[in-house]
């Protein structure tokens, strides 16, 4: 279970996780290991190395409240199984992460219902600036932030943004709702079989072997979920993709300094810091050139290949400060809030 120090307090913390973690390691067929260094998936020994520090910072519940989390994608989660339907794939990656953890953690709840407890633990608080945010990740983290029992999205979020949470509420709730039995061996009805074969079956041509019942239930419950997203989501969202980057192209056409310092971050400098200081910007006049729509497309893309995440898109919010942090298993940090001004960004 670990490699720590014999810290004789630290190790009752360990063993204080491991009794409390167990069941959901067990339920889903995968190990712990605590360690020095960023939170980790190994999807080749199937292991959820948790971080010595965030053990130490946050307590055994809160680290619990995040394996379940996690467990809870590796259960459920398969969107990435099928086709995404949107301007970006990075984008539409980071959509579906925001949209997704309501999802999970509902239906974790549900079935261990003492992870509630554990989900309280880790609490969200924003309070810091969201200048030099783009209005996608905003979204993306209003998304997330929804499903928070008592939690209301600031409103020092763009109108914009504000907007499309509202419009989209009603989808993202339906989206949460669409998951499969929480008991693994409940039967499954030959319908479901039938419409696996019909609807999913033909979205995964790269298919080696069939998948057993309860699986094929999985995968089809998160194509009916992914296809409310696709329907009343996506094009909200791709709206605000859109303003994002005809704003940051208006800002990279305005002066000369600007285009260079795109050119540079796009030729091993940092996209992060140019994407901020050109989203704080005010809205520029007229309609940008071809040349600057490109390149503003390119940082995007740059932008939100930082967010991506691993195979399984694994993605959590904690407070540090007055700023958000989101995680990915991917050992990336990207705090949103009064240190992306600065361009850093990526801990």
């Amino acid at each position: 279970m670990s490699d720590v120090a014999l810290d004789p307090a630290l190790l009752r913390q360990v063993d204080e996780l491991a009794a409390i973690a167990a069941g959901l390691c067990l339920d889903a067929g995968i190990d712990l290991e605590v360690g020095a260094g960023p939170w980790s998936w190994d999807p080749v020994r199937r292991v959820i190395r948790v971080s010595v520090e965030g053990l130490v910072n946050n307590g055994p519940e809160a680290c619990a409240a995040i394996i379940a989390h996690e467990v809870g994608h590796y259960l459920i989660s398969r969107y990435l199984s099928f086709p995404l339907d949107f301007p970006s794939l990075r984008a539409a990656r980071a959509l579906m992460n925001g949209v997704e953890d309501p999802r999970v953690d509902g239906w974790m709840a549900r079935r261990f219902p003492g992870v509630r407890a554990w989900q309280r633990q880790v609490f969200i608080n924003r309070s810091g600036e969201t200048a030099g945010v783009p209005w996608l990740l905003l979204f993306v983290v209003g998304c997330a932030v929804e499903a928070e029992v008592g939690v209301v999205v600031p409103t020092d979020f763009p109108e914009a943004v504000r907007a499309a949470l509202e419009e989209t509420r009603p989808a993202r709730i339906a989206y949460a709702a669409e998951a499969p039995p929480t008991d693994g061996h409940v039967p499954v009805p030959p319908e479901v079989r039938a419409r696996w074969r019909d609807e999913v079956l033909p979205l995964r041509p790269g298919l080696r072997w069939l998948p057993a019942p309860s699986e094929q239930r999985v995968q089809l419950s998160a194509l009916d979920a992914l296809k409310l997203v696709q329907a009343h989501v996506f094009p909200v969202a791709a709206r605000l993709l859109e303003r994002d980057r005809r704003h940051l192209a208006g800002w990279l056409a305005s002066a000369a300094a600007h285009a260079r310092a795109g050119r540079d971050a796009l030729d091993g400098g940092d996209p992060d810091r140019v994407v901020a200081i050109g989203m704080m910007a005010p809205d520029a006049r007229g309609v940008p050139p071809e040349w600057a729509d490109r390149m503003a497309n390119d940082l995007l893309e740059a932008h939100l290949e930082r967010r991506s995440g691993p195979p399984l898109p694994f993605l959590f919010l904690f407070q540090m400060g007055n700023a958000f942090l989101i995680s990915t298993l991917n050992s990336r940090w990207l705090i949103i809030g009064f240190l992306v001004q600065a361009g850093s960004n990526v801990l």
